[in-house]
């Protein structure tokens, strides 16, 4: 009898919990990502790497050393680079099993009468 209450509630408690499938695509987006842009702000796509020190470019000293500090003093940016240098060590760690191994082995044996 007991058993068969406590079934009862188990059936009753997992049958009342409602399974709503997660948000997908447009669903999760705000609304004002998906505003349309208007054609005549879109700019030419260049292709190719950043150019190192792009900031310079401005020719503004103060914007120069703003940029500067906030990229040493941000642990964020550290902490980013640091997990970039693990995650290189271990793509070469996980390559290295691709690689042919290479092993000697010396025995010897004494033989004495």
């Amino acid at each position: 009898m007991n058993s068969r209450v406590l079934l009862g509630a188990a059936c009753l408690t997992f049958a009342s919990c409602a399974l709503k499938h997660p948000p997908f695509g447009a669903d999760i987006m705000p609304e004002s990502a998906r505003a349309q842009i208007p054609g005549h702000w879109a700019g030419p796509h260049r292709s190719g790497a950043v150019v190192p020190n792009w900031i310079l470019t401005f020719h503004d000293p103060e914007l120069t050393a703003l940029v500067a500090d906030a990229v040493e003093r941000n642990p964020d940016l550290k902490a980013a680079a640091a997990r970039v240098e693990a995650s290189r060590a271990a793509v070469r760690i996980a390559a290295s099993s691709l690689y042919p191994r290479i092993a000697m082995k010396g025995l010897g044996e004494r033989q004495g009468q």
